[in-house]
């Protein structure tokens, strides 16, 4: 029962993702081909062609850039909007109709957000190396990636994992503002922000004291905060449940 409900989830949102990243992908191909053939007119002084390529280049990347940007607001918004649909709406009395736990319910739900995270994270970097890639060279690209990961004991996977954690927190502490505001039957969106807002200054205060100026609190403070938003919304689920 528990992979069925996440799998229902993926394909929920993966209607509007999945293509939406696609495109994504291609705008980026499509920007780091033009990028290049801007390059090779410069360097050939083809200034009969270059003009219309500055544009066509000017134009795709204007594109790439409202992609980069829908993928991340469109993200969040359908991840936002499944969990609240699920647990709050018409769809949350046949969620807890399920014989699963509470506990079980929003662990799946914090699966399927840490799955289009991930995807989304991939689908950034993929992008990204392919359309450098294109501009130096697939060969000079795997050299600079290899010379970063041994210059730097391996930095760009901790900083990968760090920022899949921060993202994490901060879908959870949404998620936690969204379960709050639900316990009242008016004035949700306000009382979700001024929770959110009220969350924002009490997240420094749950990392440890002697581990605030340590390496560790940077991996440290994030799950120690996702663990207690997920908690914390577990108890409104659990205790509080107030369905529409």
């Amino acid at each position: 029962m528990f992979i069925k409900l996440w799998k229902s989830d993926i394909k929920a949102i993966g209607r509007i993702l999945w293509p939406l990243y696609g495109c994504f992908m291609v705008v980026g191909l499509l920007m780091g081909y033009r990028m290049q053939s801007y390059l090779n007119a410069i360097q050939q002084e083809e200034e009969n062609m270059l003009f219309l390529r500055s544009n066509t280049t000017d134009l795709t990347g204007r594109l790439f850039g409202i992609l980069f940007l829908a993928s991340i607001i469109v993200t969040m918004i359908l991840l936002m909007q499944r969990f609240q649909r699920s647990l709050f709406k018409k769809e949350a009395y046949f969620t807890f109709s399920l014989p699963m736990h509470t506990s079980t319910i929003l662990f799946e739900k914090v699966l399927v957000i840490l799955f289009w995270v991930v995807i989304n994270s991939l689908v950034f970097f993929i992008t990204f190396y392919f359309i450098f890639s294109s501009l130096i060279g697939p060969d000079q690209m795997n050299e600079s990636i290899q010379w970063v990961f041994t210059e730097t004991n391996g930095a760009p996977l901790k900083i990968f994992l760090i920022s899949l954690l921060f993202q994490m927190m901060l879908y959870l502490q949404i998620c936690f503002s969204m379960s709050f505001a639900y316990q009242f039957s008016n004035y949700r969106v306000i009382i979700g922000v001024i929770t959110w807002i009220i969350t924002c200054f009490l997240i420094p205060s749950i990392a440890p004291s002697n581990m605030q100026n340590s390496e560790i609190m940077f991996y440290l403070n994030p799950f120690l905060t996702s663990v207690a938003f997920f908690v914390g919304i577990w108890a409104l689920l659990e205790y509080r449940l107030n369905l529409d």
